[in-house]
């Protein structure tokens, strides 16, 4: 039984995630363009494709975004790693 209480306490806490990331990526949407471009999303990760001398900006906003998009009683945290490729991303 203690399995199913943890998996059903899981289930809730995943799906209000997958709310919660869903809902930043409709607001970062209305800051993409052609020199943005939202390159994929993995579980609570996105990879954007941003021209250099836009990315520390596009950062800023996106991580503003993120932490913001909803009010919970604990604050939310991001990070973020600006790179030329993926291989260069820790």
């Amino acid at each position: 039984i203690a399995m199913y209480e943890r998996e059903s306490i899981n289930s809730i806490l995943q799906g209000s995630a997958a709310d919660v990331i869903k809902l930043a990526m409709l607001e970062i949407n209305k800051e993409l363009n052609e020199d943005k471009k939202l390159i994929l999303q993995i579980h609570d990760e996105l990879i954007f494709e941003v021209k250099d001398d836009l990315c520390e900006n596009f950062v800023k906003k996106t991580r503003d975004i993120m932490e913001n998009i909803v009010k919970l009683k604990v604050k939310l945290k991001t990070s973020s790693s600006i790179a030329k490729n993926w291989g260069d991303l820790k």
